[in-house]
């Protein structure tokens, strides 16, 4: 069943084949056109500070239409139909990260290739000097083959961007993905995106997001006063150094967290290699056999030697 009761025969060259989905700014449709099956979102007519919503409409289309990368969404075409703005992008077929949550249980591996891929993609925004502003599940596409696009920039910010669409003080984004400094009203900036990653990265490892809380105020204290969780607690298979990259892009401390995403790309690419931080040559499986075995030995013979040597000066006081 279509999510709305009219559905425009065509909008631009492309016909209309069905909604898919719609959202607080506009709707989707599945459109059909010289390059195939395409998205194609349109502006809601209706809706309120209507104004406000056209500037963040336009500032979308010409933020997509500056990027082109794999695991980012790619936009075919802009324009205006019967005065409603509008643009194309490629249509993919499969499921929102969040529904694919719900649906099944990642292993390690699955989750470091995905938030992998999402982290590229971002970087691609970040030097273009792009935040995001709203990474969340719900904002992630995977196809079939749980190929990442990120989505939804309807809220991303140029660094350069004095619109003023954002009120100092204002909070954009989804609660429970929002970093402490935009909770608190000082605004977003690369790392509060890098922050947004890593509650992903927890959830795609435990099944679970981090915080409990029966209200959205609950949620709000925990994000910025309580201790980052430990994934390992939730899921203790996850290896020592994929833990570690999961709480340091968590971060509430933003001296702490990573300063920019490139870093965490290193160490994500290095984990899913089986590389540690601290010693690039030794994989998870090696360090955890090897090392209990060296230990055990060193500590055999300094049982040894103490004893030897209380037994000596024993015997022979000086």
């Amino acid at each position: 069943m279509n999510l709305s009761d009219h559905l425009p025969r065509r909008i631009g060259s492309f016909e209309i084949l069905r909604e898919i989905g719609q959202g607080a700014m506009g709707k989707v449709y599945l459109g059909n056109g010289s390059m195939g099956k395409v998205a194609i979102k349109v502006l809601k007519k209706n809706i309120k500070a209507s104004l406000k919503a056209e500037e963040r409409f336009k500032r979308e289309m010409k933020i997509l239409s500056q990027m082109d990368h794999p695991h980012i969404i790619k936009i075919y075409e802009v324009g205006e139909d019967s005065a409603t703005l509008y643009y194309a992008m490629e249509y993919i077929d499969g499921m929102t990260l969040k529904e694919k949550l719900y649906q099944k249980k990642f292993t390690i591996k699955e989750a470091l290739l995905i938030i992998l891929q999402i982290a590229r993609g971002l970087a691609h925004a970040h030097e273009l000097d792009i935040i995001h502003r709203d990474l969340k599940p719900a904002n992630i596409m995977l196809n079939q083959e749980e190929k990442v696009k990120v989505t939804d920039f309807g809220l991303a910010k140029e660094l350069s961007d004095d619109s003023g669409l954002t009120r100092p003080g204002g909070m954009v984004g989804s609660p429970k993905y929002m970093s402490p400094e935009q909770l608190e009203g000082l605004g977003a900036d690369f790392q509060s995106d890098i922050y947004s990653l890593g509650v992903i990265f927890f959830e795609l490892l435990t099944g679970r997001y981090p915080y409990e809380g029966d209200g959205v105020g609950m949620i709000y204290a925990q994000i910025l006063d309580r201790k980052v969780p430990s994934a390992k607690k939730w899921n203790p298979s996850i290896p020592f150094e994929v833990e570690r990259i999961c709480r340091k892009a968590m971060a509430k401390d933003k001296t702490k967290r990573y300063s920019r995403i490139q870093e965490m790309i290193r160490d994500l690419e290095n984990a899913l290699e089986g590389k540690s931080k601290s010693s690039t040559q030794l994989d998870y499986l090696s360090q955890k056999k090897s090392f209990p075995i060296w230990n055990g030995i060193a500590i055999f013979f300094i049982v040894i030697l103490t004893t030897f040597l209380t037994y000596y000066f024993f015997q022979n006081p000086l």
